[in-house]
């Protein structure tokens, strides 16, 4: 019941699912919770502890996350949770009969996909969704340190990045670089704090950046895993040794175990700155995305 409980996004994500009157109705069985003290990734008290942390920037201690504003009736329940979410980097999932839910932190990889426990060809795509990208960003979020209207945050543009989608790049100067900048505009209207929404399109920006799939057959092994969850990668043919990636997708099957990975940078996020199976195996469809890592401090969430 305190003002940061109330700010939390997952702990309003929890209770907008929940609602019998606005929200989705989900019962107290479909929502994972996890333990008291947060250690289960993917429940909400895990995600609510993550939000609680305390951040220190340039001096200034704020907590990781916050949510804070309004929506009227009219509001989709879609739209609610996809706004909410985006003040933490957040994720709603279902799975197995019980939503979870994963605010922007990394997790320790829970499992190893390894040669021997990749059965087939996996299919590896390089190319982003979107057919682009972005090399700097932007966003507007409700400032309230001028009466809750709309602001933006200063431009962040990075440099490598930059450099890297601008022909002959190493040797390119800053004039002809700047024909090459690609500016990503995000939205954040339930982030009220400046150095929050900094961190939230920094976020953006580096997640967009990886763009590698790879879509493999494996073992029933990775029935445990489900979306969001971190796995490490060690593949000898693609030349990856302990690479961290997410899982974004799932699915399952017979006679056949098909998941997609998708890499990302293992990146230091600092605020602003073939095996034995039976005849019947397992389909799955894993997306994973290589991490970004947050600084933060813990705090348990009762």
């Amino acid at each position: 019941n305190s003002d940061l409980q109330r700010s939390n996004p997952a702990l309003q994500v929890r209770d907008f699912i929940s609602d019998t009157t606005y929200g989705l109705k989900a019962l107290d069985a479909e929502i994972n919770d996890g333990a008291t003290n947060g250690s289960d990734v993917g429940s909400f008290c895990h995600a609510a502890n993550i939000c609680d942390a305390d951040l220190t920037t340039d001096g200034v201690t704020e907590t990781t996350y916050t949510s804070n504003g309004f929506f009227n009736f009219s509001a989709a329940g879609s739209g609610v949770i996809q706004a909410i979410s985006s003040a933490c980097a957040g994720n709603l999932t279902y799975t197995n009969g019980k939503f979870n839910f994963f605010a922007g932190a990394t997790q320790t990889a829970s499992l190893i996909v390894t040669d021997d426990k990749v059965l087939g060809t996996p299919q590896v795509s390089t190319k982003s969704a979107s057919g682009e990208l972005f090399n700097s960003v932007k966003s507007v979020f409700v400032d309230s340190g001028n009466n809750f209207n709309v602001a933006e945050t200063p431009l962040f543009e990075d440099a490598t990045m930059l450099t890297e989608d601008t022909p002959d790049g190493a040797n390119a100067n800053a004039a002809t670089k700047q024909h090459f900048k690609k500016t990503l505009e995000m939205r954040f209207p339930m982030t009220t704090s400046q150095t929050m929404a900094q961190r939230l399109q920094k976020i953006s920006l580096l997640d967009q950046r990886q763009t590698t799939t790879i879509n493999l057959t494996t073992t029933t092994e990775f029935l445990k895993a489900q979306p969001n969850d971190h796995i490490n990668v060690t593949n000898e043919r693609l030349g990856f040794t302990n690479k961290l990636f997410k899982i974004e997708e799932m699915s399952l099957g017979f006679f056949d175990n098909d998941g997609t990975l998708c890499e990302r940078l293992h990146h230091r996020f600092l605020p602003l700155a073939h095996t034995k199976l039976p005849k019947v195996i397992a389909l799955i469809q894993l997306l994973v995305s290589q991490l970004v890592l947050f600084q933060q401090t813990e705090r348990h969430h009762k």
